[in-house]
């Protein structure tokens, strides 16, 4: 019985925060938010939202990590952007620009998470 008890928890658990971009934003960790920038699978994890159908910078937010909110709001831009490229461009040209732009944001994210600290 305690067993099911502790996977209904984790099921509850995945759908109240489906990704661990999720998961850092509610708490607040800027640092995981940048590393899991560096991920490829981010794009996707960027278009799920919560059980309460909130978006990783929505949850930052409400969780008053204004900061972390703004940043991830900028990065959810780029990838828009990217996507519109990628509608419009070759897959090889979209995925060097994608992985350049990817960088340079994950690297604007650590300066100002640097600056923090």
């Amino acid at each position: 019985m305690e067993m099911n008890q502790f996977l209904c928890q984790d099921v509850i658990g995945a759908l109240e925060l489906p990704t661990m971009l999720h998961l850092a934003a509610k708490y607040g960790f800027s640092e995981l938010c940048s590393r899991l920038t560096d991920l490829p699978s981010v794009v996707q994890a960027y278009r799920l939202t919560d059980s309460s159908g909130w978006l990783p910078e929505q949850i930052a937010a409400h969780m008053g990590h204004s900061q972390l909110a703004s940043l991830l709001e900028t990065f959810r831009e780029v990838v828009r952007w990217l996507v519109k490229i990628f509608l419009i461009a070759e897959p090889i040209l979209f995925l060097t620009t994608m992985m350049l732009l990817l960088s340079l944001i994950n690297n604007e994210i650590n300066n100002k998470i640097n600056k923090t600290k």
